[in-house]
Parts: C-alpha cells; structure tokens; sequence
C-alpha cells in the first residue's frame, strides 16, 4: 500500500505555478530582495507584487509570477495563510541577506540547499515524486507523465487536472535539471539554463526525449549542505522507531544514511552515504 505524504487525505497537489518557466539565474535575489524592501509596509503582499514588480524585473506579468512561485518553492520568501504579507525566511536571509552567505548563488552548496528544498518537501508534487517515488533510473517524457496521471487516479480526492497541465509541469522539470540546446527558432531568453543542471542530477541520454537519474557519489555535495539543515530533518527522523531498531548504526548516522540513499535526488551509494554520515556525526558530536 501506497504511503507518505502525497497519500494523505488532506494533501492538495500542485502541478502549476511556475508558467512553464524554469527557476533561472538571479532570480531568487531579485524577489529576496523585492521582498526585503517591502517587508515593513502595511499588507506588503499587494506593494511587492503589483505592477511595480514588473518595472523593477524588468519581465512580463506572467515571469513575476514565475518568479514568485520559485522563491516560495525554494524556502526563500513565505507568504503565511490569513495574512496579506509577504517575508524573507531565515534561508532566504542567510543566503541572500546584506551578511548574505552566496547572494549570486556561485557555490554549488546554495544550489543544493534549492533543490532539497523543492525536492524534499511534497508540495510540488512533481519533484517530490520523481525524486523520492519514481523507481526507475531512466525515463522518458512520455512514461513520466503517463506515471503522474496514473498517480492521480489513484487519488480519487484529488482535483481533476488536465493533461496539458501534467505535460507542462513535466516538461518544466526537465528544463530545471537538463539545459536546453540552443536553436535558431529560440530566443535568447529560452537558452538560458536553470542554475539546477550545474548538479547533474538529470542527464538526457541516446533517444529523443530519454533522460536518466545520475546515481553515485557528488562531488560537489558537501556536509555543510547537511549542517545547515540538519534541525529541519533529523528531528522529524530520529521519531521514526524503525530508524533504531537498524543494527550498529546510531539514530543520527542512521537518519543521514537513509537520506543521502534514498530521498531528494541525493542517490548516494550506501558505502558513500555511510562514510558521509560518520563525518557529520562526528562533527555534531
């Protein structure tokens, strides 16, 4: 039987949002720091977002709603239900604040901390599934559309989606990991590849629209991406009883173990993941 969180009674998928447009380079800090300057305005949700937004980006209305999605997605800006504000979270501040640690995003651990943001959390229900569900290393954009309708059908309570909104989301999920090739018919614009296929999570590979999960060892996947997120998922691990009952492995080597295995788009090897763990758990210890 199926489990997790896209199983849930109360769980509302999301398959749009992002206007078919992929997250692109500059764009988390443009909205932080739309987002900042507003934050001490009354109701500053309306000021951020109305058409001054499009002024100051210097984009259509369409990409400022693109832009939004992102920065919410990526745990930069949140906008708390029954309020009219919009703010800068504590990821946001640290990486993109006046001490901000990568404001243009020129390390690889910011573009990891993105990812696992819109990766490990179910809300875009996409690339929690594909990361966290999908069983096979290849696919095609066919199969993976195919799977996602079959998977809302089996969640009677779901809203009806169209098909042509599955196809979009999928073919902005491919566009966020695998840079597009250029063409004549192409604008400038279009080319532009999303800062997530620097990790080289997704690789197109022989046949038309054929893609893999690159598995094994990354090497620009340090632990300092785990240190700094370490109170957002060992927490919530360390209440699942099966973790100790896992023989020679203790809860916090254990927790990240399973993580690195098996969620996120991480897709360490065990021996990889084990050896990951005992560092960072001796660095917490």
């Amino acid at each position: 039987m199926a489990r997790g969180p896209l199983f849930q009674g109360d769980y509302k998928p999301q398959f749009s949002g992002h206007e078919t447009f992929p997250l692109r380079y500059g764009w988390l800090k443009k909205v932080f720091d739309r987002v900042a300057e507003t934050e001490n305005k009354p109701d500053n949700r309306n000021v951020c977002w109305d058409d001054g937004a499009i002024a100051r980006f210097g984009v259509g209305k369409n990409m400022v709603a693109s832009m939004r999605h992102w920065a919410k997605a990526s745990g930069i800006i949140e906008e708390p239900t029954e309020t009219n504000a919009v703010r800068p979270t504590e990821l946001g501040c640290m990486l993109f604040g006046p001490d901000g640690l990568d404001p243009y995003m020129e390390h690889p651990a910011t573009l990891w901390l993105i990812h696992w943001q819109l990766a490990t959390y179910p809300e875009k229900t996409t690339w929690f599934w594909a990361f966290s569900h999908y069983p096979a290393i290849t696919f095609d954009r066919d199969s993976l559309i195919r799977k996602l309708e079959r998977l809302i059908q089996e969640n009677q309570s779901w809203p009806r989606i169209s098909e042509n909104t599955i196809k979009n989301d999928v073919a902005c999920f491919i566009r966020t990991y695998v840079a597009r090739q250029a063409s004549g018919k192409m604008r400038h614009d279009d080319v532009l590849e999303s800062p997530l296929t620097e990790l080289g999570l997704i690789k197109a590979i022989g046949k038309q629209d054929g893609f893999r999960f690159v598995r094994g060892p990354k090497s620009t996947l340090g632990d300092g991406v785990f240190v700094s997120r370490k109170k957002f998922y060992l927490p919530a691990l360390r209440q699942m009883e099966w973790i100790k009952r896992m023989n020679n492995f203790s809860v916090s080597v254990a927790s990240v173990v399973i993580l690195l295995t098996t969620s996120s788009g991480f897709s360490q090897s065990g021996e990889d993941a084990y050896r990951g763990a005992e560092r960072l758990c001796r660095r917490e210890n």
